[in-house]
């Protein structure tokens, strides 16, 4: 880096006189400066010198040092200094007196010696060995303390005896013990499922009136009872205990065996035990919500004002019934959850197109099919008849999966039929009501909401508006429309020769009248003229695309998983503007103009059907690929695959090592 002073500096000329003045630095011109080169870059020749006085300047030795001295503070000094000694001198062998020792020698006398020293005796020297570990070893007979040694016993040491009473000892490990039973046998277990001993210990228990009870962790004899059998805690797989077979309402208990249970209802008072039938399935009445119940069939055959006999509903989801026979009277359906209080409910005559509905009090007055209203949940369903003469006679029925009528949709079909109160509130679409139904009836309006318009005319707020149909055929007399100024209109012909639309090929000749693309000349000096290229590159106009976040402004990327052989990038003809591959171990990224990956083996290069058009090596955990931005594309007749081979260009291997990403069109 040149570094430039910019005060105490004086410029040595090249005569060696001084001379001092302020320098306009001008590139190419000026003042030259000396300079002196180092490493390759020029420094300028700088001189130190006093701001006071500017002619007085350091000076340099030979060697490139700069001289200096005393006159202004104490200088350190290196090497050797002559000195002569005054007065007292303290010397020592550190900063502070007194703190470092001075290192000797043993030329003059011995010296003494303080601390640690480290002696190397010769070879099989005596040594007196005062303390081991510094402990004072033990010597001679006598009891063991801190500074016996700890010896070990060879195996073929001479036998010796020793105290056959051993010391009683609470802390320290001896080694294996062997217990011998009374007559002298070895009482130890060799372990689970292995060969018992010829003696082993007795183990006793205790009794206590009231068990002790044991915190966790800490231990406890066997517990007895007072006849000498021990208390076990049976929490499953236990006989020999009772169990109560309890009956209904009656809780279940166990003694010393396992707990009974039996699964229980309440039926409003008490409880009762789940019963099942003889094939084990659990007993159920089902009264609503149920399927694959049995159909119920009830037939009647009335002749006074009476009831038929009650149907039960048992998982049943629709009750109808038919009238047959000679009569006069009314039929009422009626439905009851007790089979006491009884409801009467609307009917739905299914023998009439469309159905009829008829109110609850109306009932049925003749022959035919009815679908009571609102039986799902019910338990039970009859007819009831007001008789007047002949045989009212049927049957009903109730099935699981017919069809069913809810009250709602009782209630829809009222507010349908209701009459549409007056008012200005626009309800719904009301349609015209025809004189005779199924007709077409001409309708005189006059009001749309004011007095239309009628004969020729201009027009005013009360003209319609209307639509003239696509199809509309040539009127006899041609509407005159008048543009309004600058009106912007869709141009079909010029000079009676209609204008053609979309792009025009380049190899098109001139406008003519088969080629009717409108033409305009420009002057070379218009703005915004693009010079465009030679004339056989006419479309070389560059395209800017400004971002956008359109999908169809957009190429939607063909993806293949992280570890894939090939991927079709496109089925069918098309172009291709990129495509790269990420592979984990050495490959060739290969695409082929072909509609699917082909098989193994040599390659062909080129263009056409199922050949290679592109070839990419890729090193091991690295990407390569095409691309053919800005463009032009490059064009497949046939389709677009990649392929990821193990081997060169000549022969495709594939290879399950990559990624691949295609962009194409």
């Amino acid at each position: 880096m040149r570094k430039f002073i910019l005060a105490l500096v004086a410029l040595l000329s090249i005569g060696g006189a001084y001379s001092f003045a302020n320098y306009t630095m001008t590139q190419g011109a000026g003042t030259t400066f000396g300079s002196v080169l180092v490493g390759g870059f020029h420094y300028v020749q700088m001189f130190v010198c006093d701001l006071t006085t500017p002619a007085q300047c350091a000076s340099v030795s030979a060697g490139g040092a700069v001289k200096v001295d005393a006159s202004a503070t104490t200088q350190p000094v290196s090497g050797s200094v002559s000195a002569t000694q005054s007065g007292t001198w303290t010397v020592q062998p550190g900063n502070t007196a007194n703190t470092t020792a001075w290192k000797v020698d043993g030329s003059a006398v011995t010296q003494p010696v303080s601390g640690t020293v480290t002696t190397t005796p010769p070879s099989n020297a005596s040594t007196n060995v005062a303390q081991i570990n510094a402990v004072t070893p033990l010597m001679g007979n006598g009891v063991t303390g801190t500074g016996s040694q700890r010896v070990t016993v060879a195996s073929d040491n001479t036998a010796f005896s020793v105290n056959s009473t051993l010391t009683a000892e609470t802390t320290k490990v001896i080694g294996t013990v062997r217990n011998l039973g009374n007559a002298g046998a070895i009482t130890d277990f060799a372990g689970q499922n292995a060969a018992s001993p010829a003696n082993s210990w007795l183990i006793g228990g205790q009794f206590n009136t009231t068990p002790t009870t044991i915190t966790s962790g800490n231990s406890s004899p066997f517990q007895l009872d007072n006849s000498g059998k021990l208390l076990v805690n049976c929490s499953a797989g236990c006989t020999g205990g009772s169990a109560s077979n309890a009956s209904s309402g009656v809780a279940t208990s166990s003694t010393n065996g396992t707990t009974d249970a039996w699964l229980y209802g309440f039926n409003g008072t008490t409880w009762d035990q789940l019963q099942v039938d003889a094939s084990k399935f659990l007993k159920v009445n089902c009264s609503a919500g149920c399927t694959g119940a049995a159909d119920g069939t009830q037939a009647f055959s009335i002749t006074s004002s009476t009831t038929s006999t009650a149907l039960a509903l048992v998982g049943t989801n629709s009750v109808q019934f038919n009238l047959t026979g000679t009569w006069a009277g009314t039929v009422v359906g009626q439905i009851s959850n007790d089979n006491t209080n009884w409801v009467s409910v609307p009917l739905l005559n299914m023998s009439v197109a469309p159905p009829a509905y008829s109110a609850a009090a109306t009932g049925a007055t003749a022959n035919g099919n009815y679908l009571l209203v609102g039986t799902q949940g019910a338990r039970y369903a009859r007819v009831s008849v007001t008789f007047t003469s002949g045989t009212v006679a049927g049957t009903m029925t109730a099935v699981s999966q017919g069809p069913s009528v809810t009250f709602g949709d009782y209630v829809n079909y009222l507010q349908i039929i209701s009459s549409t109160p007056a008012g200005a509130n626009i309800i719904g679409k009301v349609g015209i009501d025809q004189t005779t139904p199924g007709t077409t009836n001409a309708v005189n309006t006059t009001n749309w909401p004011t007095t239309v318009d009628t004969n020729s005319g201009n027009k005013s707020a009360s003209t319609p508006r209307f639509v003239i149909a696509t199809d509309q055929p040539n009127l006899t007399t041609a509407l005159n429309v008048a543009l309004a100024a600058n009106q912007s209109v869709n141009v079909a012909q010029f000079g009676g020769v209609s204008t053609a639309t979309g792009q025009v090929a380049v190899s098109t000749a001139p406008v003519t009248a088969t080629n009717t693309a409108l033409v305009t000349a420009l002057r070379p000096d218009s703005p915004g003229i693009i010079a465009l290229g030679p004339a056989a590159d006419t479309a070389a106009v560059p395209n800017v695309l400004t971002p956008t976040g359109n999908s169809n402004s957009g190429i939607t990327p063909v993806v293949g998983g992280s570890a894939v052989s090939s991927l079709v990038l496109k089925a069918s003809a098309g172009s291709l503007y990129a495509a790269y591959a990420d592979c984990t171990s050495a490959c060739w990224l290969m695409i082929f103009n072909a509609t699917s990956a082909p098989s193994n083996g040599a390659t062909t290069s080129g263009v056409a059907s199922g050949n290679l058009v592109e070839c990419v090596p890729i090193g091991a955990g690295s990407i390569g690929g095409v691309n053919y931005g800005p463009g032009p594309p490059a064009v497949y007749s046939v389709g677009m695959t990649a392929a990821i081979s193990s081997t060169s260009c000549s022969t495709l291997t594939l290879s399950t090592v990559g990624f691949i990403h295609g962009m194409v069109k």
